[in-house]
């Protein structure tokens, strides 16, 4: 399903950062940015870009808000403190472009730009979430709440596992559309929507609580100490 572009993400990055010592500043990693954004919307005119590159030049992405966010603290004000949460709105407003739920009084401003940001409406959307969420104070207390901090923790858990363990436990009764997983109500019993699709995700978090024990812990404390090493060697 996706496990090839996070091979590739996951082997191609560490060699990158070995060999060439990885982007030290906001203005490199902006320019690695926009070069593979360019490249990977040329590629995908009429649609979104392929994993690979999407992966990768979201990792760069990534770095260059690491230095907004802490410029953003080191310069807050109170204007700040009511732009981020309206940008955070506007990102939770965008993410309808593409939902197949859309309040009938946006339906059209939305349907417009879904037209003209296909290829950069996750890495708008990105920028307009995260960067309230880490820098804001009212946004970033919300998010700070336990629930939502462990549905943060097992998030890629859940990422990987969530389709193949549809497909398990619900067969034929689930099919994929243009990317997204759909259940087909038509083949569906009576009663599974409601209960299956619950039950479902529950063995999913729980699935991925234990993986981010035995797998994602072990694999951050080993990135870790190997980091401080090469530091250390440096």
């Amino acid at each position: 399903w996706s496990l090839y572009p996070e091979v590739i993400f996951s082997i191609g990055l560490p060699i990158w950062y070995l060999f060439f010592g990885g982007t030290r500043s906001w203005l490199g990693a902006a320019i690695t940015y926009l070069i593979l954004a360019v490249f990977s919307w040329a590629a995908t005119p009429l649609g979104p870009s392929t994993p690979t590159f999407v992966i990768l030049r979201y990792f760069f992405l990534g770095i260059v808000l690491s230095h907004v966010v802490a410029f953003l603290k080191a310069h807050s004000s109170r204007a700040m403190e009511f732009v981020l949460p309206c940008a955070f709105l506007l990102g939770c407003v965008l993410l309808l472009a593409f939902g197949r739920w859309q309040p009938h009084f946006l339906t059209a401003a939305l349907s417009y730009y879904s037209r003209i940001g296909i290829s950069f409406h996750q890495d708008f959307v990105i920028v307009l979430l995260f960067i309230p969420i880490v820098a804001s104070s009212a946004i970033s207390f919300f998010f700070s709440f336990k629930p939502l901090v462990f549905l943060g923790l097992v998030s890629y858990g859940i990422y990987i596992l969530h389709i193949p363990l549809m497909f398990v436990s619900f067969g034929d009764t689930f099919v994929m559309q243009s990317g997204s997983l759909m259940l087909d109500k038509v083949r569906v019993a009576p009663g599974l929507e409601q209960f299956g699709i619950v039950s479902t995700f529950i063995s999913v978090v729980i699935i991925a609580w234990i993986c981010h024990i035995l797998i994602e812990r072990p694999g951050i404390a080993l990135g870790r100490r190997l980091a401080g090493r090469l530091a250390g060697v440096g």
